[in-house]
């Protein structure tokens, strides 16, 4: 494990010093095996960074091949599904604050299959670009006439200043080196041009069964340490804003080398979270046990025979959380390029296949997407008498759908 792992010192300020502020083991399975996530909090800035993290060869290999990673996540495509809410939500947010004039050029970094490039074709006049690590994902993007690179942003071939928009959501969270990351960007912004960044806001993490630290995210953002990273090279906050998902959004303009803006430290503020994080997730998991694992040891006595519905990371706590391990025979996913793969060493199928294979139960295993994959997986289990089983109450998975 130790060769697969390398420590690192702060990406913001280069200092070495440092003090844990949050720890977990996960087990990811190969080649990773148990992981010891641990997040350290630099002594001289205060950003909050995983150290040691998997090496970026390592990291590189997950996100250019695997179909569990997070860049290859798929969501139900209909046009009332929370994640075609959230990217029109994007959408209005690029067009209202970077993108009023319709016209010019914008690359989206990290663009996934294409959801938000997409619903700005449809908005804008703009010349869009995508760039998409993901060779599998890339090539799906431009079969649907998607203007895609299979490329790194580190790497990329477009001309210096190339774009009047570059956008970066949810992916600068993922860069092994963010600092490397945040020069690419300002190298491919033209001088007067924006950049439009999302990140996991690191001072309101939730608990649920997935760990809000993903072993993915190697940066964990506040308002204070993105708008520092933005200054020190060359962006100049215009507008930011925290988002009903958890999340912070902000708009950078480049300008010319200048002073650096006074930035409020608010380092006291992201360790008080993360601490009370760690309390709230502990009683999190013992309700979770509490609630379902009579149910499952039920299932053990009766023979009932146990798929999960969720082939992503959220299946992957909830299996060493819960005494599912030697029940479930079978995982169920909407996404077809996931159908015939093996996750967590079992075969993963198309929802509907569940009475085919002879399962009793499925336990749907998402949060915010818990009651579209009920939905979708209800006619079936009326059907043929499977239970389903929600990791959720109905509050929990609404307030977590909702986008406002």
């Amino acid at each position: 494990m130790s060769s697969l792992l390398a420590a690192v010192a702060c990406s913001l300020c280069g200092a070495s010093e440092h003090a844990t502020i949050y720890r977990r083991e996960l087990e990811l399975g190969k080649p990773l095996g148990r992981y010891p996530l641990r997040l350290q909090q630099c002594a001289a800035c205060g950003f909050v960074y995983t150290s040691p993290r998997a090496r970026r060869e390592v990291l590189e290999a997950h996100y250019r091949s695997a179909f569990h990673a997070s860049g290859g996540v798929w969501h139900e495509p209909g046009p009332g599904g929370r994640h075609a809410r959230l990217t029109a939500e994007r959408a209005a947010f690029v067009l209202e604050r970077a993108a009023a004039a319709r016209h010019g050029k914008l690359l989206d970094v990290g663009s996934g299959a294409g959801a938000l490039l997409t619903l700005l074709a449809s908005s804008t006049e703009w010349e869009l670009s995508g760039l998409e690590p993901c060779a599998a994902t890339a090539e799906a993007s431009r079969a649907r006439g998607l203007p895609v690179r299979a490329e790194r942003l580190e790497d990329a071939t477009f001309q210096p200043g190339s774009f009047d928009v570059v956008t970066c959501v949810s992916c600068l969270e993922h860069f092994w080196d963010p600092a490397e990351a945040m020069r690419a960007l300002t190298r491919l912004v033209r001088e007067g041009g924006r950049l439009v960044a999302e990140v996991p806001d690191s001072t309101r993490p939730k608990a649920h069964v997935a760990e809000f630290f993903s072993f993915e995210h190697l940066s964990h953002f506040t308002i204070s340490t993105l708008e520092r990273f933005l200054a020190v090279h060359d962006l100049e906050t215009e507008h930011w804003e925290r988002t009903s998902i958890d999340n912070l959004r902000v708009v950078a303009v480049k300008r010319s080398a200048g002073a650096t803006p006074r930035i409020a430290d608010d380092r006291q503020d992201v360790r008080r979270a993360i601490t009370a994080y760690a309390h709230e997730r502990a009683r999190f998991e013992s309700r979770l046990r509490e609630r379902l694992a009579p149910r499952i040891e039920e299932w053990a006595r009766q023979g009932t025979r146990v798929a999960i519905y969720g082939a992503g990371e959220h299946t992957r706590y909830l299996m060493e959380l819960l005494p599912l391990d030697t029940l479930v025979a079978w995982i169920l996913d909407s996404d077809p390029q996931k159908h015939g793969s093996h996750f967590l060493g079992r075969p993963v199928h198309a929802p509907e296949d569940a009475p085919r294979l002879g399962a009793g139960a499925v336990v749907v295993s998402s949060r915010p997407y818990q009651e579209e994959m009920v939905r979708r997986m209800e006619p079936v289990a009326a059907r043929y008498g499977i239970e389903v089983l929600r990791c959720y109450s109905l509050e929990e998975a609404r307030a977590a759908a909702a986008i406002r």
